[in-house]
């Protein structure tokens, strides 16, 4: 299977542990996306109302 970037999952203990998860980047990159994404739903229903 081809590795994700970064949601790819860390090994620890020789691969026998895999933990998935958001490094601090991609976590600050998804929170910036959300905050966008509500903030033009919001001008959206501003304009229609």
């Amino acid at each position: 299977m081809a590795p994700l970037g970064m949601f790819s999952p860390k090994e620890f203990k020789g691969g026998r542990v895999k933990v998935y998860g958001c490094s601090p980047g991609c976590l600050l990159f998804s929170i910036a996306i959300s905050l966008l994404l509500t903030l033009g739903v919001n001008g959206c229903i501003q304009v229609f109302n």
